[in-house]
């Protein structure tokens, strides 16, 4: 019989090793993968729900500018975005100046969060100044 100098392939052991290292390897890789797709879904939603905030704070000060008034203390609804109903919370507060209201928005996708766990909150300020009397005008 005639040996060959160099043999070709792997030997039995070289391939159990490689198998036992994938097998330690792949489940910790689909585990990352999946957090990472909920990262994404998050993060998602969070944006999405960032927008309908800003939505909702540039409303209450586009009607202010329309019809003067801002809103005094709390307003709820919704809103499609993206294809889900969001639920928002619109609470305007005095502040310390007294020509300047805080408005604060909450949004969430679940009506029962919206006000203790929101999925986005947003504030912002509206200028509502004091109507002048005849004698400050003078």
């Amino acid at each position: 019989m005639h040996r060959a100098k160099h043999q070709r392939g792997f030997t039995l052991i070289e391939v159990m090793v490689a198998l036992g290292i994938i097998a330690f390897a792949l489940p910790a890789l689909i585990a990352m993968m999946s957090t990472q797709a909920n990262n994404v879904i998050h993060i998602r939603e969070q944006t999405i729900a960032d927008w309908v905030a800003v939505n909702q704070l540039n409303a209450q000060r586009l009607n202010y500018r329309l019809t003067g008034r801002v809103l005094n203390g709390r307003e709820t609804g919704t809103q499609e975005m993206a294809g889900f109903e969001w639920h928002f919370l619109v609470d305007s507060k005095v502040t310390d100046v007294d020509e300047l209201r805080r408005i604060t928005v909450k949004v969430s996708r679940n009506q029962e969060q919206v006000d203790d766990n929101p999925t986005a909150e947003l504030s912002g300020f509206v200028y509502e100044p004091k109507p002048q009397t005849q004698q400050q005008q003078q």
